[in-house]
């Protein structure tokens, strides 16, 4: 289990770069942390950390900021918005820019008109369905998705890091 200091120690190690250092070490509440989490580069950094095993647990993640994740929060930066799902089962209708989901059992719904990046790691499977288009970034070999045929959802699947990294 990899708690928040442990992952801070690890991304430290990781050579987290200097700006980040400073904005994660500036963070003052749990809102400023999900803030700085939610982020496209946050997204991508904690669910590279998660796939490679040395990111902050899901369990974690789930029990110490349930407030900010699972449609409880949305982060708005005025450029894009975020939502996080994690240890979630249930429905994910996608109404933001960006969606992080981890460790979870979910149904996505891509709206008509919808464009949105949806980024997948942990023991993950995902059922894609609607009329929109979006695209999927996977972290890691733990993550299973299907879509359904009788939708009309557009998809580009990105494949983040070779599989064979994740040891």
């Amino acid at each position: 289990m990899v708690d928040l200091e442990q992952f801070r120690e690890n991304a430290r190690l990781d050579g987290l770069c200097d700006e980040y250092t400073e904005i994660w070490d500036s963070c003052k509440s749990k809102k400023q942390l999900m803030d700085m989490c939610l982020g496209i580069k946050g997204i991508d950094y904690i669910c590279d950390a998660i796939a490679k095993g040395w990111g902050i647990s899901p369990s974690i993640l789930s029990e110490k900021f349930k407030n900010y994740i699972n449609g409880n929060y949305t982060f708005d930066n005025g450029v894009y918005t975020t939502k996080l799902y994690c240890s979630y089962d249930g429905t994910v209708v996608c109404d933001t820019t960006a969606v992080a989901i981890i460790d979870s059992n979910v149904v996505v719904e891509v709206p008509t008109n919808c464009l949105v990046e949806i980024y997948l790691t942990g023991d993950t499977n995902v059922f894609f369905r609607g009329n929109g288009r979006c695209a999927i970034v996977v972290y890691g070999d733990k993550v299973n998705f299907s879509v359904d045929e009788e939708t009309n959802v557009r998809y580009k699947v990105i494949y983040k890091k070779e599989k064979d990294s994740y040891n």
